[in-house]
Parts: C-alpha cells; sequence; structure tokens
C-alpha cells in the first residue's frame, strides 16, 4: 500500500520494505483484535439469551458454550443422558489396555 512520498531506504530497501510490512502487519492486528473483542461480545450475550448457566460453569468461556450448545441442539437424539453427551463431546473414558492392566483414558 503506497501512502505517497516514497520512503527513505538509506541505502538498504530491504529494511525498509520490512519494516513497512510489518507496520502493515501491525495495522491488520489492531484491526483483528477488535473485531474479535466485538465478536466475542455478541457471542457471549447470544449464549447468555440461550443458557446463562452454561456460562457460570468454571472454566466454559463464551466458545466453548456455543460450541456445546450448537453441538447439543443438532444432535438433540444422541444427549439422552450424562454419559451420551460426554461421548459427543469426546470427553468419555476409552479403555486403554496394556499387557497386565487395564486402565481408562480420555478420548
Amino acid at each position: 500500500m503506497h501512502t505517497g512520498a516514497a520512503p527513505d531506504y538509506n541505502g538498504d530497501p530491504i529494511t525498509a520494505a520490512a519494516k513497512q510490512t510489518l507496520r502493515n502487519l501491525a495495522s491488520w492486528h489492531q484491526v483483528l483484535t477488535t473485531e474479535i473483542t466485538e465478536l466475542d461480545t455478541e457471542l457471549r450475550w447470544l449464549c447468555e439469551q440461550t443458557n446463562l448457566a452454561l456460562l457460570d460453569a468454571c472454566g466454559i468461556a463464551p466458545e466453548t458454550a456455543a460450541a456445546l450448545l450448537i453441538a447439543a441442539s443438532e444432535n438433540s437424539h444422541r444427549t439422552r443422558n450424562e454419559a451420551s453427551v460426554a461421548v459427543l463431546c469426546g470427553t468419555s473414558p476409552v479403555e486403554a489396555a496394556a499387557r497386565s492392566s487395564v486402565r481408562h483414558r480420555k478420548r
């Protein structure tokens, strides 16, 4: 993006190009950070309207709450009890057998 006067290269066009690229990246970072903040606020509001108790649970951020709400609504026939929800979320224990012992691990 050209902004008018030619940059002062001081004899080193590579350094000047690198500096301009870093300025452009910093600008995009600021724009995207603002957009993420706005979307997070909207997502939190939507989750609060749908299921406030879910956001009150320890460790549940709006992104996680939204994913759980979407998964549960699209798979309501698969969420009959706590165990079926754990399977749907990939958190149910599965057997991890070694030669002489059987233990459970998370998926």
